[in-house]
C-alpha cells in the first residue's frame, strides 16, 4: 500500500492552499514532484526519502543576512529539518519560520529523542513548542 499524503509530507493542506490556492493532491504533486526535488521516483514515495528543507517549504532564502541570527537562519536555510539541530529547530520556531512543519518536527524529537545538547538553555525547544501552541 502506497503512503498516504500525510505520511509523506506531514500536514502539508494548509500549506498547499496558500502556495499554490489548490486542494487536490494531485495539484500539489506536481509542484512537489522527484524532478523539482531532485529524487529520484522510487525515493519519492518513501516517507524517508522526503525530509524537506526550510527552502522547500518557503522557497531560497532571498536578501542579505545583516544580523547574526539571520546568518544562523540562512546557513541552515537549505538543511532538510530532520538534520537540523535542537537549536535551529527552536530558532526558526521562535522566529515563526515553517512553523506548521517544524511545529511536527519538535515535537517529534521530544517525544522520539533524547536532546543533542545544541540549546543555550535547559527545555529550550519544549518552550518554543508551547509558545505556538499558546496561540493556537
Amino acid at each position: 500500500m502506497l503512503p498516504t499524503e500525510e505520511d509523506r509530507y506531514g500536514s502539508f493542506a494548509s500549506f498547499r492552499q496558500a502556495a499554490i490556492g489548490q486542494e487536490s493532491p494531485f495539484d500539489f504533486a506536481i509542484h512537489l514532484s522527484p524532478e523539482r526535488l531532485k529524487l529520484p521516483a522510487v525515493q519519492f514515495l518513501s516517507k524517508q526519502a522526503y525530509d524537506p528543507a526550510v527552502s522547500d517549504i518557503l522557497g531560497p532564502w532571498s536578501g542579505d543576512a545583516p544580523t547574526g541570527l539571520m546568518q544562523h537562519c540562512r546557513k541552515a536555510w537549505n538543511t532538510p529539518l530532520e538534520s537540523l539541530d535542537d537549536l535551529m529547530v527552536a530558532t526558526f520556531l521562535n522566529q515563526n519560520i515553517a512553523t506548521e512543519h517544524l511545529l511536527i518536527e519538535a515535537k517529534r524529537r521530544i517525544k522520539d529523542q533524547a536532546r543533542d545538547e545544541t540549546e543555550y538553555f535547559d527545555e529550550q525547544l519544549l518552550e518554543a513548542i508551547q509558545r505556538l501552541q499558546s496561540w493556537e
